[in-house]
């Protein structure tokens, strides 16, 4: 018997009603065979598939959700293979079952994760997931991939809020019509920032606009806004980039001498005195030379100055320097 090699579809049957006890065994010829264990009645049912109950109840259910998503994906205006793919993730090929803390089943494709589990229990549920506890022992992020059997309690925070960064996650279509909404109905951004110089707020910015009418912006020094100021200097136009409640991550580096407290004050500068959160900090000390290197997100470009003003003043402090993006 091979390890992980059970699928037990009896207790926990498919959306469809399959039910079969599936089992890999080490055949005399030296590869693995997946035998599958079933009854004459679930053989049946496998055969004739929602109607082998003959009960009505079922049918209308399973043909009224049936209707539903297909309409829904119509109206959306998806057409050819698109169509088809959310089709095929509405009604899964296979699937397992996972269970709330209180008992309750939810049936899920191979590799959902939670974010996908959090959208099936409930939409708001979903749309504020932030991190999830695994079968009351594992901490984990909306992005784990869960496995059949698995007991999943997530956890909401009104302050989360979906990103186009979650359809990276997402896979079932509930989950993912739910994310697209909320994101149509965001005001979307008037600019869009070169990736190479990635500006912000407060910096000397340039725009240049394309042939649809998108304005991208740059740093005025940056490599790529000078080759298009060059070749296409008639498409530079005149920007005013101001802060709002969005946040860039940036990354600073630090050096300084070492000394007992050095990290926990630079530590306690960031989160206490300036009220910002760090994503990762990685620090190295050598011969009594400390190299710090955090990141976090700051609204603009004056705010990041602020920032490292306060940390070049902590004792030991040599030189604080952002990071090239």
């Amino acid at each position: 018997e091979k390890p992980g090699g059970i699928a037990n579809y009896i207790d926990s049957p498919k959306e469809n009603g399959y039910q079969s006890y599936h089992v890999k065994l080490l055949a005399s010829f030296g590869r693995w065979q997946e035998v599958h264990i079933s009854s004459e009645r679930m053989i049946r049912d496998s055969q004739l598939g929602c109607v082998a109950s003959r009960n009505e109840d079922n049918i209308w259910q399973w043909i009224k959700k049936f209707r539903m998503v297909l309409r829904d994906i119509a109206a959306r205006g998806q057409e050819g293979e698109s169509f088809i793919e959310e089709v095929v993730r509405s009604f899964y090929n296979d699937d397992i079952m996972t269970f709330t803390p209180q008992g309750k089943p939810i049936v899920l494709p191979q590799r959902a994760t939670v974010m996908d589990f959090a959208f099936e229990v409930h939409t708001e549920l979903g749309l504020h997931a932030k991190y999830a506890r695994i079968n009351n022992q594992l901490l984990a992020s909306v992005k784990t991939r869960l496995h059949r059997g698995d007991i999943v309690e997530v956890f909401a925070d009104p302050d989360i809020h979906p990103t186009d960064e979650w359809l990276d996650t997402a896979l079932t279509y509930k989950a993912r019509r739910a994310i697209t909404n909320y994101l149509k109905q965001q005001p979307r951004p008037l600019y869009r920032r070169c990736p190479d110089c990635n500006p912000m707020p407060g910096e000397e910015v340039i725009g240049f606009k394309d042939s649809d009418g998108n304005i991208t912006l740059h740093k005025r020094d940056c490599p790529i806004a000078i080759r298009l100021a060059s070749q296409k200097g008639d498409n530079i136009v005149s920007v005013e980039f101001k802060p709002d409640d969005t946040l860039y991550p940036v990354t600073i580096n630090i050096r300084a001498v070492d000394r007992y407290h050095l990290l926990i004050d630079l530590v306690d500068c960031i989160t206490n005195d300036l009220n910002l959160s760090i994503d990762t900090l990685h620090s190295v000390s050598e011969d009594a030379i400390v190299t710090c290197s955090i990141t976090f997100s700051v609204h603009s470009f004056t705010e990041l100055q602020s920032i490292m003003r306060h940390i070049s003043i902590i004792p030991g402090v040599d030189e604080v320097k952002r990071a090239m993006d």
